[in-house]
């Protein structure tokens, strides 16, 4: 259960009275009625409000159900919508206090606005407690010749409007409002933060209630005539202090809920980095003795460095020897970020795999044409196609005469949020790329492997990564990144766990 669902649980289990135990010595509900009214008409009577014409009164029939006298004497069965104690009532908001809507001071009257005398509260200052500070403010004559009405303090307020319809709050000074937000002035006999908390358990009801297209809004009659149940006057003060007790233990449930999530998020995320830190440092499978030694494949890669090389296909400092030896104490000549197996060897990237990168430069774009893709089209291990700018044919051919990419290769974000590493694809469509490195493979090398210890170093890079404007790697500092080559039938099983531990992670997601 959110917190947002425990509270409304909470706030609705409290209007319908099953929040604290009902007290038979309580006045009931029912005498609350008599009294309110006989309130009400030594207010009219003294002039200090008017009589509502439209008022109707709520009483309990011979069946125990209420019933609803409408104010041209006819009577009706009130459909209600859920049960309360026998001790309550029913009756309609407006029953319990004197609404009213606030309004705008025509702008063009800057005698309205000037001097700043009177708080003028827009629904954007409900803040779903007490209302403590209004910034703007409108003049006294605007209070005087206008129809904004000064609300008293301990109003009970609602926005009517837009998005912050239900949003609520309580004056603890005198203030006007806007028209998008109705005050309620309880009556004695209702606790106004038994109101508050009504109105904020039937917000989602307000909400679906609201009419218009662009900016819904709920209307002041609306609101007077919902049904509002009326408990005793004590009851009411109990029902109040336990929902500001329950609330409290929500807020502590709500940070252990939101951590809690947090740490779901995060879970499969960290699971995966540790499983490819096992994976790096020859701890998820056993080494078998029986494999091919590291060193017959490093022997075939140099063969093939050397095969490309005499084609024109690679240069002569790609084939400089940069495998980290160990010297006569067991001990690597070199700084190495981890221990690896006996079996295994510390190389260079450049080392294993042609290290190069796409163009640096920006073609001349045209409305048809090739693809030319950038670090944003590497998304969550997959190319995104759109959106891509297009590059004329000639100029696709030309880039990919040194920068083609083939499937298996691995693409590499070298710009802005660097790493984001892509082992590419089967694809049915040519491209060229922009600021991302290209790891080619050599020779047998399992380019799945490669792609995940890329994916574990992803980190490590963006630290080593640099740039004023944006984080920048370059392609020497790739070259030069230290890579933990294990056996080729050990990669090929290291790869088989991983696929297989990943699969299951992600049906925790």
């Amino acid at each position: 259960m959110t917190p947002e669902q425990l509270k409304a649980s909470i706030l609705q289990r409290a209007m319908e009275g099953k929040l604290v135990p009902q007290d038979p010595n309580d006045e009931p509900a029912s005498e609350l009625l008599k009294r309110i009214k006989k309130e009400k008409e030594k207010l009219i009577s003294e002039g200090k409000v008017k009589r509502d014409k439209k008022e109707t009164e709520f009483f309990r029939g011979d069946d125990g159900k209420p019933y609803e006298k409408l104010a041209d004497g006819t009577v009706k069965k009130v459909e209600v919508p859920y049960e309360i104690p026998e001790s309550w009532e029913w009756v309609r908001l407006g029953n319990i206090g004197y609404w009213g809507s606030g309004a705008t001071p025509s702008k063009s009257n800057l005698k309205y606005y000037e001097p700043q005398a009177v708080p003028w509260l827009l629904t954007g200052d409900l803040t779903d407690g007490y209302i403590t500070h209004i910034p703007n403010k409108i003049s006294e004559l605007a209070l005087e010749k206008t129809s904004v009405r000064l609300n008293p303090t301990g109003s009970v307020l609602i926005a009517m409007y837009g998005a912050t319809i239900g949003k609520l709050g309580i004056l603890t000074f005198p203030a006007t409002t806007n028209q998008a937000c109705c005050a309620c002035n309880t009556l004695f006999h209702v606790e106004k933060l038994f109101l508050f908390y009504f109105l904020m358990s039937a917000r989602k009801n307000f909400t679906a209630r609201a009419e218009g297209g662009a900016q819904p809004n709920i209307s002041k009659e609306k609101i007077i005539n919902t049904l509002f149940p009326l408990p005793p006057l004590a009851e009411q003060k109990r029902i109040v202090t336990q929902i500001e007790r329950a609330l409290k233990q929500v807020e502590i449930y709500a940070e252990n809920y939101h951590k809690l999530q947090e740490l779901d998020r995060a879970f499969p995320d960290k699971l995966k980095k540790s499983i490819l830190q096992y994976a790096m440092q020859g701890k998820l499978v056993a080494q078998n003795p029986n494999d091919e030694p590291v060193e017959i494949l490093l022997e075939k890669i140099r063969a093939e460095k050397q095969k490309l090389f005499e084609e024109g296909k690679l240069k002569k400092k790609d084939l400089t020897e940069m495998v980290v030896i160990k010297g006569d104490d067991n001990s690597h000549y070199q700084d190495v970020p981890y221990d690896i197996p006996e079996s295994w060897k510390w190389v260079r990237l450049n080392n294993i795999l042609d290290v190069r990168d796409g163009t640096h430069n920006t073609p001349k774009y045209v409305n048809e044409g090739v693809p030319l893709l950038t670090s944003k089209n590497l998304v969550n291990g997959k190319i995104v196609k759109e959106p891509s700018k297009l590059i004329s044919i000639e100029d696709s051919l030309e880039i990919n005469k040194r920068s083609k990419v083939d499937k298996n290769d691995i693409l590499l974000a070298m710009i802005g949020t660097v790493g984001n590493p892509v082992l590419v694809p089967e694809l049915d469509y040519e491209f060229s790329v922009k600021n991302v490195a290209i790891l080619k493979h050599i020779t047998e090398l399992n380019m799945k492997f490669t792609y995940y210890f890329i994916q574990y170093h992803s980190i490590e890079l963006k630290k080593i990564s640099s740039g004023a404007v944006q984080n920048f790697v370059s392609l020497k500092t790739l070259r030069q990144i230290l890579f933990p080559l294990p056996p080729l039938a050990e990669q090929r099983r290291i790869v088989s766990k991983i696929s297989k531990i990943f699969s299951v992670i992600e049906t925790l997601v």
